[in-house]
């Protein structure tokens, strides 16, 4: 290279280098927070698979299905929840920690093509959740309830058996309040609730409005006489 262009050569190659470390930080965060955003999937919080045992999955999103889709059908959308993804495969298991708030009120989605999914691990927990996680089911399975009562109707009449109905009940009556109620005060989060679910079920019919109001007496036992 001719001498007399080796300075403007250095000279080009340094101010191009300065310029690029002048990047604002706040840039190159943004893009990291897209990426995060994106692919949401932190480290496994469990190994052990026991816990699942009784969901009978296989753990094939192509074989297992839930509201009569393949796990696939939920899990392959960008906007799926990690949360709800690490609880399928058994990666991720409740309990008392925040985590596990955020994991149970998924159920109460706007999104009507992941309600279902959501509301399968909601559901699920409710099978194993005692003590402590106890704590944390029955207020996001009141409110899933208060939010969506017919399409709770439609899921839990396929429960021939009861078994799940009896699991959202008991979750209620344990923890099923707000931080507005005070828990000992029955009568009114009663009230509350059927007020709440028949506003939400304005389109039910006679039998299902028997339903609510079955679900109410036997989420909150105490009466007024009492």
């Amino acid at each position: 290279m001719n001498n007399v262009y080796k300075p403007i050569f250095w000279g080009l190659f340094l101010l191009f280098f300065s310029c690029k470390d002048l990047v604002p930080q706040s840039s190159q965060v943004k893009n990291i927070d897209s990426i995060l955003t994106n692919n949401p999937r932190p480290p496994a919080d469990t190994d052990d698979y026991n816990w699942q045992e009784n969901f009978h999955l296989t753990h094939n999103p192509e074989k297992d299905t839930i509201a009569g889709k393949p796990v696939s059908y939920y899990i392959n959308r960008n906007d799926c929840h990690y949360l709800a993804v690490n609880f399928y495969y058994g990666k991720y298991r409740p309990s008392d920690n925040d985590s596990t708030e955020k994991l149970l009120s998924l159920a109460i989605t706007k999104n009507k093509q992941l309600r279902p999914f959501y509301r399968w691990c909601l559901e699920r927990t409710l099978e194993f959740s005692d003590g402590a996680l106890g704590e944390y089911t029955g207020a996001p399975a009141r409110n899933y309830i208060e939010t969506y009562p017919k399409e709770f109707l439609t899921h839990i009449g396929h429960d021939t058996a009861y078994t799940y109905y009896k699991e959202w009940i008991s979750a209620i009556s344990y923890s099923g309040f707000y931080e507005n109620e005070n828990f000992s005060d029955q009568v009114n989060i009663k009230k509350n609730f059927l007020t709440t679910t028949k506003m939400n079920c304005s389109d039910c019919n006679e039998q299902e409005v028997q339903l609510i109001e079955k679900i109410a007496f036997d989420s909150f036992k105490q009466t007024e006489e009492e």
